[in-house]
């Protein structure tokens, strides 16, 4: 685990806060970034994790969500929870969004 967050760190913009949440699981919270840029950071921290190659044949399965008007807390790990099991679903190593509790198909993929 302490690999996978040292190359989190690798990508992590300054304004990035990356906790561990759970098991395996981790958090990235992307405060001041748009629905656009998002899947592409989240891509980023993907990436970086599948091509590393102190961590043999380790991937990273991503569900992600932007703050809605009326979110809390609660609403938002819960969106990005059906991203990451969407992620899973798909075969792992992948990034997926979750708009309206309706996740899109896997939007990145290796």
């Amino acid at each position: 685990m302490t690999d996978i967050v040292s190359i989190f760190q690798k990508v992590a913009r300054n304004t990035d806060l990356i906790a561990r949440y759970g098991g395996e699981e981790f958090v990235i919270i992307l405060p001041d970034t748009d629905a656009h840029l998002a899947p592409k950071i989240a891509e980023r921290y993907r990436d970086l994790v599948s091509v590393d190659e102190s961590i043999n044949n380790t991937t990273v399965s991503i569900g992600f969500t932007t703050v809605k008007t009326g979110d809390d807390a609660d609403k938002l790990f819960q969106r990005a929870d059906k991203g990451l099991y969407q992620a899973k679903q798909d075969g792992r190593n992948c990034v997926v969004e979750v708009c309206d509790f309706l996740p899109t198909a896997c939007i990145f993929h290796r």
